[in-house]
């Protein structure tokens, strides 16, 4: 079996996740929950949840197997107590068999930090994040989240 193990997210690392988005770009806009048109919103986006970090909002740990980057995983949305917040992983393609065991160690690593609640949020249609999911425990939440897109420009305002 694979020695998989979690660490700091470094200066070299930058490198690995702009590879990552250069290969599946797709695959890093869900982790990231938004839309990356280009490299500079990839950095941007990391070095806000870096930023994050700083003030204990969020978390974000490298994911290595023999040594080697295969992944990533965060948590945002850190409550004030941090005992709860929002889980994302991702997982370069070709190490997606190793998807299960990551997010087991993630989870065991954010428990260890004091952590009691991870709640999730995936596409509807992300298939592989779904079964992830349900493989992991997760439940369908009884609250329905609904979405309403504002217009942003006011005439005169």
């Amino acid at each position: 079996m694979a020695h998989l193990s979690l660490r700091p997210f470094g200066p070299k690392d930058s490198d690995q996740v702009l590879q990552w988005y250069e290969k599946d770009r797709r695959g890093i806009e869900l982790l990231a929950g938004v839309s990356l048109p280009d490299k500079i919103a990839c950095i941007l986006t990391f070095n806000k949840i870096l930023q994050a970090q700083l003030q204990r909002a969020a978390l974000l740990r490298m994911i290595d197997r023999e040594a080697r980057p295969i992944g990533l995983m965060t948590i945002t949305d850190i409550s004030p107590a941090c005992d709860e917040g929002m889980p994302h992983f991702y997982i370069a393609p070709s190490e997606r068999r190793h998807s299960i065991a990551a997010a087991k160690m993630a989870e065991a690593f954010a428990a260890r930090l004091g952590f009691r609640r991870l709640v999730g949020s995936v596409q509807a249609d992300n298939r592989r994040a779904l079964g992830l999911a349900k493989r992991m425990g997760y439940l369908a939440s009884p609250r329905v989240i609904l979405l309403k897109e504002l217009d942003t420009w006011v005439d005169g305002e």
